[in-house]
């Protein structure tokens, strides 16, 4: 089977114009939102504006490293993108860190976003 690096490009474009924000949860697998949040960074409209980059074929990512601050007794344990009714559209779990005092947690561009490809 065969699909176009174009059509994996609209995909990942689609994709990313649903993001609104991504946050840091504090439980894995399927979170619930806002009850696991601990921590949130805004696509628009916050001091910590950041966009998605899709130049890469078939992938959004943020365009940076995003860095959340973490409350003390917060553990962080996944990541999630929502949509701007705050509907989970995805995200991935993360080894699990927990906070005894406020801290600060750097998700990493290169390691965060969606990969749209064929699979074989």
């Amino acid at each position: 089977m065969y699909v176009s690096t174009a059509y994996l490009n609209t995909i990942a474009d689609a994709g990313a114009g649903e993001v609104a924000k991504i946050i840091l949860v504090d439980v894995q697998t399927a979170a619930s939102y806002p009850e696991n949040q601990v921590g949130e960074d805004k696509i628009e409209g916050s001091e910590e504006d950041f966009e998605l980059d899709t130049t890469e074929d078939g992938v959004w990512r943020p365009d940076r490293d995003l860095t959340f601050t973490i409350a003390g007794g917060d553990a962080v344990r996944g990541w999630r993108a929502l949509d701007s009714l705050d509907n989970i559209i995805g995200g991935a779990d993360l080894t699990e860190e927990t906070y005894t005092n406020e801290g600060q947690y750097t998700l990493l561009a290169a390691q965060t976003g969606f990969v749209h490809a064929l699979q074989e």
